[in-house]
């Protein structure tokens, strides 16, 4: 009967230890996953990738208005070539060019944001999670409201955390900027040159919000500057576009 009652207990140490190693199991493996699932979602591992990308738009955004400033168009197939720079003409010998509508300058820089923010966000460095982007499904969608510029962007991430990936997808930012006063003006500056190409209203052209400039080319060509002192996040912005007339 001594015999029996220590093989019973031997027995149940063994049940007890093995219910207690399968609990350490369980809430091991438990708590692995919760920390696993914890890194899908929290905003530690998230929101500082979230915020790179949403810088380099901002930049990259910035940098399609400086160019766009420089050029009139980011893209235009009639251009006043010089070593230093290509304006578009907005006027050309009888020929209108000047975009049709807001839309057509949102979509200009939107294909600029599109084509440039891989040179901005580069390859993530900083990151020590494993990374990939992919610039092939990328939507941009760029709005001019009155005092700034909103852009919205589709742009597949996947962020892998341990054997757990976590998507990315939605970024957004803002630039300040007027651009649709310049826009209203430099329309109204080519409506009146094509009435009368060969009359600059000067009236009309010091009565306007802005700082401007006419810079002869030639004697058939003028390249006008419009100047806005806080126009860009609260620096100048400079604009510009060419008028050829028929001589």
């Amino acid at each position: 009967m001594k015999k029996r009652g220590q093989v019973t207990l031997f027995v149940v140490i063994g049940i007890v230890v093995l219910i207690i190693a399968g609990l350490i199991i369980y809430f091991v493996n438990r708590n692995a996953r919760e920390q696993l699932s914890g890194n899908e979602i929290d905003t530690k591992v998230l929101s500082p990738i979230k915020s790179y990308v949403e810088q380099c738009i901002h930049q990259t955004a910035k940098d399609a208005l400086v160019k766009m400033g420089q050029q009139g168009r980011l893209y235009s197939d009639v251009n006043l070539v010089s070593d230093k720079n290509s304006i578009a003409f907005f006027y050309y010998k009888g020929q209108g060019f000047f975009p049709t509508s807001m839309t057509t300058m949102e979509e200009d820089v939107s294909r600029y944001i599109k084509e440039n923010l891989g040179s901005c966000t580069g390859n993530y460095d900083f990151i020590t999670y494993d990374i990939e982007d992919d610039f092939a499904k990328m939507m941009v969608s760029t709005n001019f409201n009155q005092d700034k510029m909103e852009i919205d962007v589709f742009f597949p991430i996947t962020v892998s955390v341990g054997n757990t990936e976590t998507a990315i997808t939605d970024f957004n930012a803002e630039v300040d900027i007027s651009y649709p006063g310049i826009y209203e003006v430099s329309r109204e500056i080519y409506k009146r040159t094509k009435s009368d190409p060969e009359w600059v209203d000067v009236d009309y052209l010091s009565s306007v919000p802005y700082k401007v400039r006419l810079l002869k080319v030639s004697e058939d060509t003028i390249i006008y500057e419009l100047t806005d002192d806080d126009g860009l996040d609260d620096v100048a912005y400079v604009y510009r576009f060419a008028v050829k007339y028929t001589l």
